[in-house]
């Protein structure tokens, strides 16, 4: 069912990547420019998944959206995240990944028709788009090297790479290691490993990640 946006769901869209940089008016008189829904999910609805999907860019408004690959977690999408890339322009009859509700969700579809539109009149949006798809190449390229790792190295990169925030660790490496599941020595050879194999910089309690 089609809704229409609510007003604190502009500010949603001024920190989606598809809309960095552009200011809260403009945003408002793009949207009025096309045609786009606006739908609610409950808990559980499967979104998208290898064998049905649509065509479409979705924006997470509120709630949250868990990325599965097989058995897999791959990431989780909250308000302001984008999804749907790998479902446009291209003519797979497959998509890669399972989309699945976890928390009642608002989601903003734009067509690819409309995302066509969006990028040849907006020259912002259209680097905006750009930069972010450079970004997902990278964050799959880390995912891939993670898996070149050992257990433990493999593991920390992981979660790093799901729950960095700012560069900014929140929790302590004791946290950090019962989280893991792994003694803070390992913790300890682990980041030492990856920031000798170029992984990451650490600098106190700020971390940079090295896709």
């Amino acid at each position: 069912m089609a809704h229409s946006l609510l007003p604190d769901e502009l500010s949603v869209l001024q920190h989606c990547p598809l809309f960095h940089q552009i200011p809260l008016s403009a945003i408002h008189q793009l949207l009025n420019s096309i045609l786009y829904t606006v739908e609610e999910f409950s808990a559980h609805t499967t979104l998208y998944e290898p064998t049905c999907f649509r065509h479409c860019l979705g924006v997470v408004l509120s709630g949250q959206i868990d990325v599965t690959n097989g058995p897999v977690s791959m990431s989780h999408l909250t308000p302001g995240h984008l999804f749907g890339a790998a479902a446009l322009y291209q003519d797979e009859d497959t998509y890669t990944t399972t989309l699945t509700v976890h928390i009642d969700s608002r989601i903003l579809f734009l067509p690819e028709k409309v995302l066509d539109q969006l990028l040849g009149e907006y020259p912002q949006v259209r680097h905006n788009y750009l930069a972010y798809l450079s970004s997902r190449i990278r964050f799959l390229s880390a995912r891939l090297r993670c898996l070149a790792q050992t257990d433990v190295e493999g593991k920390l990169m992981d979660y790093l790479l799901e729950n960095q925030e700012n560069g900014m660790m929140q929790m302590t490496s004791t946290e950090l290691a019962k989280t893991l599941g792994i003694s803070r020595a390992s913790l300890y050879r682990a980041f030492d490993i990856l920031e000798s194999s170029g992984f990451l910089t650490r600098k106190g309690k700020t971390l940079m990640i090295h896709p």
